[in-house]
């Protein structure tokens, strides 16, 4: 009885890991940028690779948008993450103008560049959706220009479908 059980099991086990499909993990490290590395990364609108730094806007920055996408150059499709990264938003001279910020968001695949999205509008949401987007969207904001939704400072905004922030930190 023992042994039928186990040759059950056994066979449970084999047929099982036959149909189950096999997960397979991705690995990369950025240390720098070249035209090597970044041939995994999708530019969209303005973004650009400029002396091995990756750059969102264009200059002048002014009416200026751009976005980057990751994704596994083996399968073609998106790539999830975990990342631990910093940056420099340099507004050094406030008399020139300089970009609205930086978003990192998760919204509907394939992503698209909305219309009339640069700017206060970080690329993420059209200037005839401030109060709402018809495509899901959720943000982390690092605004740097106060708008008429903002608060009156730099702020770090949640954003949920729309570029009026949920919830901000000064």
């Amino acid at each position: 009885m023992f042994l039928r059980r186990s040759s059950n099991l056994s066979l449970l086990f084999v047929c099982l890991t036959t149909v189950i499909p096999m997960a397979s993990s991705l690995s990369f490290n950025f240390s720098g940028f070249d035209n090597e590395t970044t041939s995994r990364i999708e530019f969209q609108g303005d973004a650009s690779l400029l002396d091995k730094e990756i750059h969102l806007t264009s200059s002048p920055m002014q009416y200026s948008v751009g976005r980057l996408r990751l994704w596994d150059a083996t399968t073609r499709e998106l790539a999830d993450f975990t990342t631990h990264f910093s940056f420099v938003i340099n507004s050094s001279d406030p008399l020139t103008p300089h970009g609205d910020g930086l978003a990192f968001f998760l919204t509907a695949y394939p992503p698209t560049l909305p219309a009339y999205s640069r700017g206060a509008f970080l690329g993420l949401f059209s200037n005839s959706s401030v109060d709402g987007s018809s495509v899901s969207t959720v943000a982390v904001e690092f605004d740097t220009v106060p708008n008429a939704w903002d608060p009156l400072a730099d702020h770090v905004g949640i954003d949920i479908d729309s570029i009026t922030s949920s919830a901000t930190l000064q």
